[in-house]
Parts: C-alpha cells; sequence; structure tokens
C-alpha cells in the first residue's frame, strides 16, 4: 500500500514538474520575444515627428482657409509645390533694419499631390520648418498631402515659415523636395534677405535642379 502511494505521488510530482517546466518555458519564450522586439520599438520611438525619417504629416484637415490661389511670377514654383512669395525675399534691405529669426512662407500643393519637403543636411543645424501643427522647436521634413480634386477649389495652403535656430537673420535655406514617391529628388534654395548671389554649395540662392535618389523619405 505504501508502495503505490509512493508511485502515485511519483506520478504527480513528476506531472506537476513538467506543467511547471512548461510554464516557466512558456514564460522564457515570451520574455525572448519581448526582448527581440525591444530594439525595434526604441528605433521606432526614437523617430522624433519631423525628422527625415519620421516627417510631419500634413494633410487637407490642417489646410489653411487662405482662397483660391495659383502660382505667381513671386513665387518658387517646384512641380506641383510652391513657397509663396520666396523670390520676394532676396534684398537684403527687405528685412528691416531689425530683421527676425524667422519668416513667414506659406506654401501651395496642387490639387490631389503629395510632397515631401526637407531641410537639406548642410543646413539642418541652424534653420528648421516652423509650422503651427508640429513641435514648437520645429521640424526639418514635412510632408504635405493636398486636398483632392473638387474638396477645395484651387491649390491647398499651407501656414508654414524658416526659422533660424543659430542667432542669424539672414542667410540661405536648401531644400529637397520629394513629389509623392518618385525616386527624383529635386533641389531648391530660396534666399532669405540674404541677396541674389548668394551661393550654397555652388549653387545660386534662388534656383532649383534635380537628381535621382532612392534612399531618401518618401
Amino acid at each position: 500500500m505504501l508502495l503505490r502511494f509512493t508511485r502515485g505521488t511519483v506520478r504527480r510530482s513528476v506531472a506537476v514538474r513538467l506543467v511547471a517546466l512548461a510554464i516557466a518555458v512558456g514564460l522564457a519564450a515570451g520574455c525572448s520575444s519581448a526582448a527581440t522586439r525591444q530594439p525595434h520599438e526604441k528605433a521606432h520611438r526614437a523617430l522624433a515627428v519631423g525628422t527625415p525619417g519620421r516627417p510631419l504629416m500634413l494633410s487637407c484637415t490642417e489646410r489653411s482657409n487662405a482662397g483660391v490661389v495659383a502660382p505667381g511670377p513671386g513665387d518658387v514654383v517646384v512641380g506641383p509645390l510652391y513657397i509663396i512669395n520666396a523670390k520676394q525675399s532676396v534684398d537684403p534691405n527687405g528685412a528691416g533694419s531689425a530683421p527676425p529669426h524667422g519668416y513667414k512662407y506659406p506654401i501651395a500643393v496642387a490639387p490631389g499631390a503629395t510632397v515631401t519637403m526637407m531641410i537639406a543636411a548642410s543646413a539642418r543645424g541652424h534653420i528648421v520648418i516652423g509650422n503651427p501643427y508640429g513641435p514648437p522647436a520645429g521640424v526639418v521634413a514635412a510632408t504635405y498631402r493636398a486636398c483632392q480634386p473638387g474638396q477645395e477649389q484651387g491649390w491647398t495652403v499651407f501656414v508654414q515659415g524658416f526659422v533660424f535656430t543659430d542667432g542669424r537673420t539672414r542667410g540661405c535655406v536648401p531644400l529637397t523636395v520629394r513629389i509623392g514617391r518618385e525616386a527624383r529628388i529635386r533641389h531648391v534654395t530660396v534666399s532669405l534677405y540674404a541677396g541674389p548671389r548668394k551661393l550654397v554649395n555652388g549653387r545660386s540662392a534662388v534656383r532649383s535642379r534635380s537628381t535621382s535618389s532612392t534612399t531618401s523619405s518618401p
């Protein structure tokens, strides 16, 4: 009788240990899985809004009610995007006797188009894009999705500006522009009261060119 009791106890003890072992293995696998995902989650959180890998996203909801607009002679036009009045900020005397560190230059995007505009890498340490829907410190990359045709009359206007972060009040703003998911990257440099002959990377202040790239953010 004692032998049968002992064997039953052993069987139950072995069964309990096996269940405990299975639970421990399951928990270990769960922890291992979480540990595997953790670097990816950290990497995702590390990409701040408004960076090249995670541009500030703006859509028809964030548009400005500016009425019907279309490109004019004083605007810098880059495909379906134009920077309103950007050609009128070349003369250094136009900034006045006490020029600010930031200038409002709204942009407009053609109906149905999506455009990503970024501060070029060479200028990200001293200038940002200021936007009321972005972080107070500004961003270096923003994606603008215009209203669909029929949803808004004319081009979609987004309020924004360029802000110097190093104390300067005049200078050039080199930008890269991508239309939708095109591989081609357009480059344009806007002079903020820095003069018409100011050069940035060997290019004149208000001028655009195109290159092909597959590494920039869509």
